[in-house]
């Protein structure tokens, strides 16, 4: 019989077949018979290709459905593979757009705390600092009220404190006036606000 098969899928020579047989490994098929089955060809060598070929035409019926068998059944456990890694891929995409979705929402909270924070913040400069316990406080109550002519209570002024390093003059003896760092209410904060406006 005629060999139709030309081209790639042509089989190799007589002088050429036993030494692609001998180079490649065999696999044998699962019932009685010796003859070679390679349920895997390589697409990309033509050799093997066309060996493969002409091992497959020289098969009984049973050995070439157990061929046909074993490579649907590689290839169905391969394309199971890929659609699970398919499936892990979207979840973990998901998983990391809510992540990063997540941590934005957090970012702008955390700035606009940051940013409501610092808006009641006031720092006074020029207030000479007492060596010891003193009232920030209080000075600042008192700085309020005879220059900007502003009667607040102690509720109005959530934090007084000053804020930097303390250093001391060496020739008089004396501690230079650090800043003091005021934390007022929202309503205390828009009035002082327009007094210094006005004034």
């Amino acid at each position: 019989m005629a060999n139709r098969y030309t081209g790639k899928y042509a089989p190799l020579s007589s002088s050429r077949d036993g030494m692609t047989r001998d180079s490649k490994r065999r696999r044998h098929a699962t019932s009685d018979s010796s003859v070679p089955c390679s349920p895997h060809p390589n697409q990309g060598d033509l050799q093997f290709s066309a060996t493969s070929r002409a091992q497959f035409e020289h098969m009984d019926m049973e050995h070439k459905l157990n061929c046909l068998f074993d490579m649907i059944s590689t290839n169905y456990d391969m394309n199971y593979k890929l659609d699970c890694l398919n499936n892990s891929f979207y979840h973990s995409k998901a998983i990391n757009d809510v992540t990063e979705a997540r941590l934005r929402l957090l970012e702008y909270k955390s700035l606009d705390i940051e940013a409501r924070s610092l808006r009641n913040n006031l720092i006074f400069n020029g207030f000479p600092e007492c060596v010891g316990t003193e009232e920030c406080t209080q000075t600042i109550l008192e700085f309020l009220t005879s220059k900007l002519n502003m009667t607040l209570g102690l509720h109005s002024i959530v934090e007084a404190r000053r804020i930097g390093r303390r250093i001391v003059a060496r020739a008089q003896g004396t501690t230079r006036g650090r800043a003091i760092l005021v934390t007022l209410s929202d309503r205390v904060m828009s009035m002082i606000s327009w007094t210094a406006q006005n004034c």
